[in-house]
């Protein structure tokens, strides 16, 4: 256990002492055009949904995700737990 504990510092102190910097180069440049605005950010929004809502249902309920909550981006699960019908 102390040889591990011993070895896990030796690392940790060469990796920090260590002259990473100097072998960097300058970053690449990107071709093309690069995202501008707000538009590309929109196709992040139902699968952001989808797992949000997958992982409160599952925190709260203890049950999966169904199907028809899944298609509309989770928004079917946000609808029918504010509308009482899980409580019912």
């Amino acid at each position: 256990m102390k040889r591990s504990k011993f070895a896990a510092v030796a690392l940790a102190t060469a990796i920090a002492l260590g002259p990473v910097a100097s072998f960097a180069g300058p970053a690449a440049p990107v071709p093309g055009r690069i995202f501008s605005g707000a538009t590309p950010w929109w196709m992040f929004v139902c699968p952001s949904g989808i797992v949000t809502a997958a992982v409160v249902k599952n925190a709260r309920r203890n049950k999966p995700l169904t199907t028809p909550e899944a298609w509309s981006c989770g928004f079917l699960y946000w609808w029918n737990e504010g509308s009482g019908q899980y409580g019912r």
